[in-house]
């Protein structure tokens, strides 16, 4: 079975050799209601034939384990991050360097919050006055509704408990138990939290 990047080059090539083809054996004129021939239809489809599997030969290789793979799958994490997460961690990330990646992710986010609000705290208290449901700075929902507010309050806890969780202790010690995986994991979730502080409506009543 094909991959898709396979199939859509293996398509593009049918599609550009048919024509050439086409052009060839009948000129200008209209193409004809058939192929024509036996022999110049074996010679056609012997011919697609072999630029088929070199194309596609082609593109399975690049597609294979390994170098090519990783580089891909770095790519394809690469642009699920939010832009202040791909520019304080991506580097750290592609460098080996998963506990400065990870919390450099989290410290983006924080001073996101505080350069939308012009707060000048941090952490939890931050996010408490960022996002209070009394004197809102930022606003993720409609608070004058009852899903509007669970929103803001879910992502009160859900910032606080990345503080808390995260943030604070990669800031505290050397030591952490992150690979690949894991740190990528805490850098789509930092970017999670970094969109939805982005699309946030600044509240009317918002003294900054």
């Amino acid at each position: 079975m094909l991959s898709e990047r396979a199939s859509v080059a293996v398509a593009s090539r049918f599609t550009r050799l048919r024509g050439i083809r086409q052009s060839a054996a009948y000129g200008e004129s209209p193409r004809p209601a058939f192929l024509g021939d036996a022999v110049k239809a074996r010679t056609f489809l012997e011919a697609l034939k072999r630029d088929i599997e070199a194309d596609s030969s082609g593109v399975l290789r690049h597609s294979r384990p390994g170098a090519s793979a990783a580089n891909s799958g770095r790519d394809s994490l690469e642009r699920l991050l939010h832009p202040v997460v791909r520019n304080a961690s991506y580097p750290q990330f592609q460098a080996g360097q998963l506990r400065d990646a990870v919390l450099n992710a989290f410290i983006a986010v924080f001073d996101l919050i505080r350069s939308r609000t012009g707060l000048a705290t941090d952490g939890t208290t931050l996010i408490a006055e960022a996002l209070s449901l009394q004197r809102p700075r930022l606003l993720l929902g409609d608070l004058t509704s009852e899903s509007g507010q669970s929103d803001q309050k879910g992502f009160i806890q859900i910032l606080q408990g990345a503080y808390l969780g995260i943030r604070n202790p990669k800031a505290h010690s050397l030591s952490h138990d992150l690979n690949s995986l894991t740190a990528a994991q805490y850098l789509v979730f930092a970017s999670l939290l970094a969109r939805r502080v982005s699309e946030a409506n600044i509240a009317p009543t918002a003294n900054v």
